[in-house]
């Protein structure tokens, strides 16, 4: 049974030229984006990821809404707020591009954020008895970020990178802790920017300490006659602990494959097999310290 409840579509692709370390593309057309949004809600993907910093993504999903008055998204919109905005207007400033009166979350956009605009929660408070959020959450990118949040009753939403390296070995007690905390756990960098299906003979020499790791994937993918790309999302999907997941797509041709090839689970053996790697140099799976 495909997993399609969990499934988050990523709009950073549909406002961002050539976003990933495997994507070439000048960006979408609108229309295709429009599209994109249409087979992703009719398949059963009802909730999207974006941002104000996604360039025009919030805008064509306010346009696919203003067209689509019955299939309306639930949306999960990150703020970036800088020292002279408040969280409030870069709330505002969402609803406008997305035409809806209110977010299903709320999520900072990092850990520094939220730290630095965590005094203005009451504000956000006041929003959600409004009816404006329903979440609020918070994106990290390391383990210690997201253990920091369990302490605030208030962060519904804590959304961290979980993928075939950065796995259950490494995440499992995280993601149980997250859990026990009674809050929902999002994750994003499922295909690591596309590192996993970029040809290794191009590999960057920044992220050669990988290559064994990544030489291991590929190797598993021919073995089980399993595609990397279904590897990768069903390895996520099948985690119980997890909530959502968060993908991007480069093409509407992409999501169709992509639907397609999530409708089985993994053979539990190779599950086991991936949860057994462990990269010998684990800063290399934040994408934000690549050079």
């Amino acid at each position: 049974m495909a997993s399609f409840n969990k499934l988050i579509l990523g709009t950073v692709q549909i406002g961002v030229s050539g976003y990933g370390i495997n994507n070439s593309t000048k960006g979408l057309a609108e229309k295709e984006s429009l599209d994109i949004l249409s087979l992703a809600y009719n398949s059963g993907i009802t909730t999207l990821d974006t941002a104000v910093a996604y360039g025009k993504a919030e805008k064509i999903i306010g346009k696919h809404h203003a067209e689509n008055p019955n299939s309306s998204f639930r949306v999960i919109t990150k703020i970036h707020p800088g020292d002279g905005v408040s969280v409030q207007d870069a709330l505002f400033n969402s609803l406008n591009n997305l035409n809806q009166s209110g977010v299903d979350t709320l999520l900072f956009h990092s850990f520094d954020d939220f730290l630095r605009k965590k005094n203005s929660i009451t504000d956000l408070l006041k929003e959600i008895e409004k009816g404006r959020i329903k979440n609020i959450g918070v994106s990290v990118y390391t383990d210690s970020e997201a253990r920091a949040l369990l302490k605030y009753d208030y962060i519904d939403i804590i959304q961290l990178p979980f993928n075939l390296l950065d796995n259950l070995s490494l995440k499992g007690d995280l993601l149980e802790d997250i859990k026990l905390a009674g809050k929902s756990v999002h994750v994003r960098s499922v295909f690591l920017q596309g590192l996993f299906f970029k040809n290794l003979d191009l590999l960057p020499v920044f992220l050669e300490p990988l290559r064994l790791d990544l030489e291991l994937l590929h190797s598993l993918s021919k073995q089980y006659q399993i595609s990397m790309n279904q590897m990768a999302m069903r390895y996520v999907l099948d985690q119980p602990l997890i909530d959502g997941v968060l993908i991007g797509v480069d093409s509407l041709a992409q999501l169709e494959e992509n639907l397609d090839q999530i409708k089985n689970p993994l053979p539990e053996a190779l599950m086991a097999r991936i949860n057994g790697i462990k990269p010998s140099n684990q800063l290399l799976l934040n994408p934000v310290l690549w050079k």
